[in-house]
C-alpha cells in the first residue's frame, strides 16, 4: 500500500503523546530557555489560585512546578492531591517537614540543576510507561491450565510479526513526518527533531534514535501501551527498522552462546498496585513486557529508578532481575551500549514483546517498599504459549500483511479504524477477489457495529464479485452467504436469512 498520507490515514483518536508543560509560580527572575528545551511549554504566575486554575485546566497534560521556599510552604497542603502535577522543583536550600510530600523536590540552586531533574523524571515516566499484561488463571483449574491467557497477551507479539511482513518504504517515511509536523504544529522542540529525523535517519542506526532525546521513543512506547493501532503503523517502518537491528546485534552477539552462558539482567520500575497484585498470583506463570524493553547489567543502574523515591510514591517500586538464557531464539536482544545515544552501563535492549516465566517475589533486604521479581526468559518451545500465537496467527489469517492488520483491528474491536484501512485498501485495489475480500470485510465491521443495513450492503458486493470466480460451495463464498444471513436475521428479515442459510450446506 503506498497512497498513505496524513490527510487520508487518521487512524488515531488520541494525541499521539501528552504535552509537557512547566508552571513557574514566583516572581519570574532568569530565562526560560534553557527550560523550554526540556518540556513544550512554560507559564509563569504570582498568584497561587491562578496557577492551579491553569494547571486544573489541562486534564492530559504532564505537568511540572517551579516555586520559591514562601509558595511551597502555601502548596504543601494541597499539592499531593492535584493529579496533574507530576513534581514540584523549589528554588532553595533544603526545606524541612516535607517528607510526607512526595511531589516535593527541594534544594535546587539554579534552572540548571532542573532542567537536568527535570529530563530524569521525563525518562523515568517513559521507563515506568512500559506496559505488561499477564496470564489469568481459570478457577478450579489444574496448575497445567494456569497459562491460559487473555487473547490480548499476544497482541503485540501478532502485531509485530505483521509489520516484518510489510514492506515499508520511503514513501512511509515521509509521510510519517508530514504527520509529525501537523500534529506538532507550534511546538519548535519537536519540530526541530522532526527536521533532524529527516535529515540524518538514514545516517544513523535505529537504536541510535530509539535512545535519543526525541519524541520517537515516547510515541512508539504510548501507542504500543494503548494498542493505537493507527499511530503504531505510522510508525511501522521505525518498528521493523529497529527490531531488524537488535535482532542482527542478536545473532552477532550471541549466536554462539549456549545455556552454560545465562546471563542477569535487571530492570527497576513502578508498577500500579493493580498489576503488582495480578503478577504476585501468577507466580510461575507468563509476563510479556509489550513494548521494546531495556535493561542493565549493573544492579545498582537499575536501582536509580526506583530507590530514590521508594517511600514517596503510591506504585508499587519493583526491581526485575532476569535470567537470560543466550541460546533462546525466540526473543531477539542485544547489548546496545556502544550503539545508544545515551551511554548507559552494559545496556540491553530487547524487541517488542517479549516473554518472561515468573519466579520468586520477595521485598528487597535493605528497603522494605522495594521489591525484588525473578524472571526467566521463556523459549520457542512453550508449549502453551506456541499453541496461543497459533490461536491469534488463525484469528488474523490474510491474504497480504496490510489485510492482516485490519483483521488484527477487527479482533481488538477498533472498527472504525479497520473501516478507513480497508476503504484505503480498496481505492488501490485491483484484483476483483481483493475487492470481494474487502466488501467482505467492511460488511463484518459494520456488522460488529451493530449497522446490519450497511452490513448488508458491503456482503451482497463481496457475493456479486464471488459468484463470478468461485464455486457454490467456495469457503469463501459460503463464509460471504453466512454473513449476510446473519445481518439479515437481526433486522428480523428471517425468511431472506434462511434463503442465505440454505446455500450453505
Amino acid at each position: 500500500m503506498t497512497a498513505q498520507n496524513s490527510e487520508s490515514y487518521r487512524l488515531h483518536s488520541r494525541r499521539i503523546i501528552p504535552n509537557t508543560y512547566l508552571v513557574w509560580l514566583d516572581d519570574y527572575h532568569g530565562s526560560i530557555a534553557q527550560l523550554q528545551q526540556v518540556v513544550d511549554t512554560v507559564e509563569t504566575f504570582v498568584n497561587i489560585d491562578e496557577c492551579l486554575d491553569f494547571i486544573t485546566d489541562q486534564p492530559d497534560d504532564i505537568g511540572f512546578m517551579i516555586t520559591s521556599k514562601r509558595y511551597a510552604q502555601q502548596l504543601l497542603p494541597i499539592i499531593n492531591d492535584v493529579p496533574q502535577i507530576k513534581s514540584v522543583y523549589i528554588l532553595s536550600s533544603s526545606m524541612t517537614g516535607t517528607q510526607q510530600y512526595f511531589k516535593i523536590n527541594d534544594g535546587f540552586a539554579d534552572i540548571k540543576s532542573i532542567c537536568e531533574a527535570l529530563k530524569q523524571a521525563l525518562k523515568d515516566d517513559d521507563q515506568n510507561a512500559v506496559s505488561i499484561s499477564f496470564p489469568k488463571p481459570i478457577r478450579g483449574t489444574s496448575d497445567t491450565k494456569k497459562d491460559t491467557l487473555h487473547c490480548s497477551f499476544m497482541y503485540t507479539q501478532i502485531l509485530k510479526e505483521i509489520l516484518l511482513t510489510i514492506d515499508f518504504n520511503s514513501k512511509h517515511f515521509n509521510d510519517f513526518l508530514t504527520f509529525c509536523r501537523c500534529e506538532f504544529a507550534g511546538n519548535d522542540r519537536h519540530l526541530r527533531n522532526i527536521d533532524k529525523i529527516q535529515n540524518e535517519y538514514y545516517n544513523r542506526t535505529p537504536i541510535w534514535w530509539y535512545t535519543y532525546e526525541s519524541f520517537l521513543y515516547s510515541m512508539i512506547n504510548t501507542a504500543l501501551r494503548h494498542m493505537d493501532i493507527g499511530i503504531i503503523v505510522k510508525m511501522g517502518f521505525f518498528v521493523r527498522d529497529l527490531h531488524q537491528h537488535i535482532a542482527v546485534l542478536h545473532a552477532e552477539q550471541f549466536n554462539e552462546l549456549t545455556t552454560s552462558d545465562t546471563f542477569t539482567v535487571y530492570r527497576g520500575q513502578y508498577l500500579s498496585e493493580e498489576d503488582f497484585i495480578q503478577m504476585k498470583v501468577n507466580t510461575n506463570g507468563l509476563l510479556a513486557f509489550n513494548n521494546f524493553l531495556s535493561a542493565s547489567k549493573k544492579r545498582n543502574v537499575s536501582l536509580r529508578f526506583i530507590r530514590p523515591k521508594a517511600d514517596k510514591t503510591d506504585s508499587i517500586p519493583v526491581l526485575f532481575v532476569m535470567r537470560i538464557d543466550p541460546s533462546i531464539k525466540r526473543t531477539s536482544f542485544a547489548n546496545v551500549t556502544n550503539i545508544s545515544a545515551n551511554k548507559h552501563e552494559e545496556e540491553i535492549l530487547f524487541s517488542m514483546h517479549s516473554v518472561f516465566r515468573i519466579g520468586l517475589t520477595k521485598k528487597l533486604d535493605d528497603n522494605d517498599r522495594i521489591w525484588e521479581v525473578e524472571l526467566m526468559l521463556t523459549s520457542e518451545n512453550d508449549l502453551e504459549l506456541h499453541a496461543l500465537a497459533e490461536n491469534m496467527r488463525e484469528k488474523t489469517r490474510a491474504p497480504t500483511g496490510w489485510h492482516r492488520l485490519g483483521q488484527l483491528m477487527i479482533v481488538l474491536k477498533k472498527h472504525d479504524e479497520a473501516k478507513q484501512l480497508y476503504e484505503l485498501l480498496m481505492r488501490e485495489a485491483n484484483e476483483q477477489t481483493e475487492k470481494a475480500y474487502i466488501w467482505h470485510s467492511l460488511g463484518y465491521i459494520f456488522y460488529g457495529q451493530g449497522n446490519y443495513e450497511e452490513a448488508v450492503k458491503y456482503y451482497q458486493k463481496s457475493i456479486e464479485i464471488r459468484r463470478e470466480y468461485f464455486s457454490a460451495d467456495h469457503l469463501d463464498l459460503t463464509t460471504s452467504y453466512n454473513g449476510l444471513g446473519k445481518a439479515l436475521e437481526y433486522m428480523g428479515k428471517y425468511s431472506e436469512a434462511l434463503d442465505y442459510y440454505k446455500k450453505i450446506t
